[in-house]
């Protein structure tokens, strides 16, 4: 359960230049959100050029931006290259003249005979020195993936293929046929280039990912023998494989919750990889592993996404991010540093600065910096004159920090210290503000950060100050906060949130009389219920998504076998606990309600399903109750448009307003 409603190349923020500090009116969504612009970036070795990913209204772009401040020019144009639905993955220079990127094609099937699939292409670029000449684009077309773009080599990368033997190949750019373009009987596919006098290594077995150290030699391989066995192998000096660690993958449906580390990344110090826990409800946590010492930290945990992959530096395997799944899609994730106590905890730096490309010799660095009061941008300094230049931002009209004020706070509930955070709107103007309570959804595992979030920054140009509370089972902190969540869906999680709101309105630019809680998904349910049970506290309610019924929930036909019995242990078992779980369905506490409620679905939500809104919808009207309706159609879960976030938070808005000062 998730409270957000994001999706890759359609992520929202709010468009407000740098002199605005007044309150929008109503009807001015579309100021509001807009699709993300510039998405990453990427230094060549030498500096004189940096490539970014980015999107228009046409679609999305590879464009290059050079050291010398000449004009951006565009190098490919995915409306323009192909007809089919694609997109940009990973950006890596080959050399100073030559950009290899990931490409993507969704071939769409014919309904009911061909599936819709994904078209995986890499695509090699030669960068024409004459800005009046077209780049040169060509691909690769044997199956396998680039493993290391040689920077510091010219018109040479690293491609592997993995099959019953598994090899990796020294490739030269120069000797692939331009994309697309017919081979003829003399031609050969690649150049011919995938030979044994171009082997550089070989293993038995289906390699699913090689490891290689900062100075571009082959570490390590993780890799599936003809059993089905998954091993790590290290290589030795002398060029063999000596195995550090095996799973036997036939029982793994019975680990139950027992981690499923993975390597995903080499980590500097030896024998020691970057893992993801693969037994997780959704991955969201990372580990540092040493696989001879059998020694396991905790380093990252994502504040609300799945994680996928490690964004690591193209010189160096240092890591500088996490790719993350929102909603079918992928996106980048920056941080500061890759360790939990710095990153993530609320006595950390409330700004993020990741260094995530350099050159070569360390002149120039690529940084990208974002803070909780804008939403980030791509940064060019050079390391020895200490001059900054702005290469790109994530949402261009935003060029200065936003005029708003956030605050760290925390409250003890039953001897657990619960974190909290609080944004308030341009704090020039003195006066009490109203307040909303957001919670997060989740709830074990995702956490509110310190840094950017679009939907907080856009209730504060609303003029209302925002409240999130990182309650029991909220991950981020210590782990005694996250286990604490363990069975507290509707006892000491929603007491967390309750507690820290009469901490929070006690504040002096707190107005207590205009309290509204409105959540998503989890977030949902907790601001129904409390909603219900405190009308003293909060003069109304907004749930998108949100869970009515416990029970119908835990039943859901969605969830794995190993994601079903992480809700028994984690939520309540609906057969041993079936009363108790009813007793904190909002959906059965209906007669108690006093405040108004905004009930919001999607029709096609698979997570918590449509059937929850209209078992609360049914309850209201029976006892004759004041709320307010509205189902999306064509909608899941999440949000997947932009006109879809702009209903959705027009709509709660203009509910909140109408029944804030209420009492």
């Amino acid at each position: 359960m998730k409270r957000s409603f994001n999706k890759v190349f359609v992520a929202w923020v709010i468009l407000i230049s740098a002199s605005v500090t007044g309150v929008y009116a109503d009807g001015e969504e579309k100021l509001f959100f807009s699709k993300a612009y510039m998405t990453s970036a990427v230094i060549s070795p030498k500096g004189t050029s940096i490539a970014s990913i980015v999107n228009t209204e046409h679609g999305q772009e590879l464009n290059i931006s050079y050291e010398d401040k000449r004009p951006t020019r565009t190098l490919l144009n995915l409306s323009e290259f192909t007809p089919d639905n694609a997109y940009i993955g990973r950006l890596a220079w080959l050399d100073e003249q030559t950009l290899s990127t990931q490409f993507v094609e969704i071939k769409k099937g014919v309904e009911g005979l061909v599936d819709t699939q994904a078209v995986k292409f890499l695509l090699v670029i030669q960068i024409p020195k004459n800005a009046e000449d077209d780049p040169v684009i060509k691909s690769v077309r044997t199956k396998g993936q680039l493993v290391n773009p040689l920077g510091d080599e010219n018109d040479a990368f690293l491609y592997a293929k993995s099959g019953l033997y598994s090899k990796v190949y020294k490739v030269k750019p120069s000797l692939l046929t331009p994309h697309k373009k017919r081979l003829n009987k003399l031609s050969k596919k690649d150049g011919g280039q995938f030979r044994k006098k171009n082997e550089v290594v070989s293993i038995k077995g289906y390699a699913v990912r090689w490891f290689f150290n900062s100075g571009g030699e082959i570490k390590g391989v993780l890799s599936f023998n003809a059993e089905g066995s998954l091993s790590l192998s290290n290589v030795g000096k002398d060029g063999e494989f000596n195995p550090l660690k095996s799973w036997d993958t036939s029982r793994w449906d019975n680990n139950g919750t027992d981690k499923k580390l993975i390597p995903i990344a080499i980590a500097e110090d030896e024998n020691t990889f970057y893992c993801l826990d693969y037994n997780e409800q959704e991955v969201r946590s990372v580990y540092k592993v040493n696989f001879v010492k059998d020694s396991e930290t905790l380093v990252y945990e994502s504040s609300e996404y799945e994680i996928v992959n490690l964004i690591t530096s193209e010189n160096s395997s240092e890591v500088v991010g996490v790719k993350v799944m929102k909603n079918g899609e992928l996106i980048n994730h920056y941080t500061s540093t890759f360790d939990l106590g710095k990153q993530d905890r609320p006595d950390s730096s409330k700004s993020l600065s990741s260094k995530i490309s350099e050159t070569a010799d360390g002149r120039l660095s690529l940084v990208f910096s974002e803070s909780f009061n804008h939403p980030g941008q791509f940064i060019l300094i050079d390391n020895k004159t200490q001059s900054k230049r702005i290469i790109g931002s994530t949402f261009p009209p935003i060029k200065n920090p936003l005029k708003t004020k956030q605050l760290e706070g925390q409250v003890q509930v039953d001897g657990l210290i619960i974190p909290y955070l609080i944004n308030i709107p341009n704090t020039a103007r003195k006066k009490k503000f109203p307040l909303i309570v957001y919670p997060h959804g989740g709830p074990i595992g995702p956490f509110d950060t310190k840094y950017y979030d679009a939907s907080v920054q856009y209730f504060n140009a609303k003029g209302f100050a925002v409240l999130r509370v990182n309650f029991r089972g909220s991950g981020g902190h210590s782990i005694e906060l996250k286990h604490a969540g363990t069975n507290q869906w509707g006892n000491l999680m929603l007491k967390d949130i309750r507690e820290a709101t009469r901490a929070v309105i006690k504040r002096a630019d707190i107005d207590s009389d205009k309290v509204c809680i409105f959540g998503i998904s989890y977030g949902g349910y907790a601001a129904t219920m409390l909603t219900i049970t405190d009308p003293s506290l909060f003069q109304c309610g907004v749930s998108m998504a949100g869970v009515s019924d416990v029970n119908l929930f835990l039943n859901s036909p969605y969830p794995s076998k190993v994601q079903d019995q992480w809700l028994k242990d984690n939520v309540g078992d609906t057969v041993a606990d079936y009363d108790l779980i009813k007793s904190i369905s909002p959906a059965y506490q209906i007669d108690k309600l006093e405040r108004p409620l905004l009930i919001m679905h999607g029709d096609e939500d698979r997570v918590v399903d449509v059937e929850h809104a209209y078992r609360l919808k049914l309850m209201l009207d029976k006892y004759r109750k004041n709320y307010e309706w509205k189902i999306f159609e064509n909608q899941g879960h999440s949000s997947d448009t932009v006109e879809q976030m702009q209903v959705l938070y027009k709509t709660a808005t203009q509910f909140i307003r109408k029944h804030i000062h209420s009492k």
